[in-house]
């Protein structure tokens, strides 16, 4: 209400403040309407009160709406998730605009403050970090919401509901929750959940298609669920061409899912329809580079020798995005050129003389996206160049890779355990990263379930590094 009052007043329309704020047109709809959470980072409130002309005070109006601390406080730009800095900025500026505290009180308990840090940072070698001065766990735990969810998804896909219904109303929340990680959990459920009721599920698809662009994670939502398009053609063929199209907010990776979409779909009618639709609506600058990325995306369909030479011409181009358009169809050519294409993956992700990656973690990022198909080679005769790449993406320092490849660790630990194993022992134990433990956790269990005295004694050691 706030926001569409000052709008108002300003004679600006929700595309122009956008515009002016740099901020998407339906990210201000949704938040004048209620339909979202507030702006929570402190620049977007501040490009929103610049693009308004606010004074100081109406600022602060605007940043109070938002649980974030007046203008005039330090230009640290803390957000509310930063909870105990957040909480102790407000408590300065409390004491700050407290009439009966004198500034000489104020200076005292920030020097204070001070000395407690450089002390705190003396001491932190010795430190017992197992839990926060508060008895708070060091560790952040799935949240209540995100294990509720991910217990009932499940129990769906398991088929362990009496009466076979899904809970709609449960799931239809998920999907209009702000809360990024639920929507990115459901939506990679979709096609599951499509052969259990397809006619609720294409509800939640509805609904997951249009959630808004994320100032963090941009149209990533969207993208998932135009991944899950495919499955939902073998159940609706007739609903999928208005949910591949063109949406505004959308941006390249969902053109580029779109088009992946298209290429499982295979129908030439309505891939040559949504495809010209599709590069008129992607931005010039970026739409030879998606051209390209069908031209490869056709290539591999039906001549993988084209295919693999046109990505070695482009592999190495000064463009980011087409070095990813190289990287994402790679997988496609596995089962019909297994060592050209397991060579290009090595070549991805090949390090410098110091170790780190000479690629950029997006490119890297393609290459892991569908891992299973690297296990699918696991079998044959090559095993140990799969295995190899494996490590290499295990040990890859961007957490989104490692957690590509644990997507697959449930299926290498049913058809390779001991490889799992290997795998788990190495890489994943130590792992800090929650859906890492949560994978590999899952793994473990499924081959302690199978008699497997080895995974018993890694539960044991996960529980005591924990």
């Amino acid at each position: 209400m706030i926001l569409k009052t000052y709008r108002e007043r300003a004679s600006l329309s929700q595309n122009e403040l956008a515009v002016q704020a740099g901020l998407s047109a339906s990210t201000i709809s949704r938040v004048e309407k209620g339909e979202r959470a507030p702006l929570r980072k402190r620049a977007q409130v501040m490009a929103l009160a610049k693009a308004l002309r606010l004074a100081q005070a109406e600022t602060d109006v605007l940043l109070s709406a938002a649980d974030l601390a007046p203008s005039a406080a330090t230009e640290l730009a803390l957000h509310p998730r930063d909870e105990t800095l957040f909480k102790i900025a407000q408590e300065l500026e409390a004491l700050r605009t407290d009439a009966t505290v004198t500034p000489a009180q104020v200076r005292f308990v920030e020097e204070t403050l001070l000395l407690v840090l450089r002390g705190a940072r003396a001491a932190l070698p010795q430190a017992d970090l197992t839990s926060l001065p508060s008895g708070t766990p060091a560790k952040r735990r799935l949240s209540q919401e995100v294990r509720y969810l991910d217990d009932l998804l499940g129990d769906i896909i398991a088929g362990k509901s009496d009466d076979g219904r899904l809970p709609f109303t449960v799931l239809h929340a998920a999907a209009r929750s702000p809360h990024w990680e639920l929507k990115r959990r459901l939506s990679e459920a979709l096609p599951a959940l499509l052969q259990i009721d397809a006619a609720q599920t294409l509800s939640l698809i509805k609904t997951l298609r249009d959630d808004p662009p994320d100032p963090e994670w941009r149209t990533d939502i969207r993208r998932r669920v135009i991944e899950a398009i495919p499955a939902l053609w073998q159940k609706r063929p007739q609903e999928t061409a208005p949910l591949l199209r063109w949406r505004a907010g959308d941006e390249v990776y969902a053109a580029l899912a779109t088009l992946d979409a298209l290429t499982e779909i295979d129908d030439a009618a309505l891939s040559d329809a949504i495809q010209a639709d599709l590069l008129a609506q992607v931005k010039d600058n970026r739409r030879s580079t998606v051209t390209l990325y069908a031209e490869v995306l056709a290539q591999c369909r039906v001549d993988p020798e084209t295919a693999i030479r046109t990505i070695e011409q482009h592999r190495d181009d000064d463009d980011r995005l087409v070095r990813i358009c190289m990287a994402r169809p790679l997988y496609r050519l596995l089962p019909s050129k297994p060592a050209e294409t397991l060579k290009m993956m090595r070549y991805t992700l090949r390090t410098s003389k110091s170790g780190r990656p000479v690629e950029h973690q997006n490119v890297r990022r393609a290459v892991s996206r569908h891992a299973r198909q690297l296990v699918a080679l696991m079998a044959g005769a090559y095993d140990e160049s799969v295995l190899n790449l494996l490590h290499t993406l295990l040990a890859d320092r961007d957490i989104h890779i490692r957690r590509a490849v644990c997507d697959a660790l449930s299926a290498l630990a049913e058809q390779f355990p001991p490889v799992a194993l290997d795998l788990i022992e190495t890489f994943l134990l130590q792992d800090k990263d929650r859906f890492v433990h949560e994978r590999t956790w899952n793994a473990l269990r499924y081959l302690v379930n199978r008699g497997s005295e080895r995974a018993e004694a890694l539960c044991a050691q996960m529980i005591e590094i924990a």
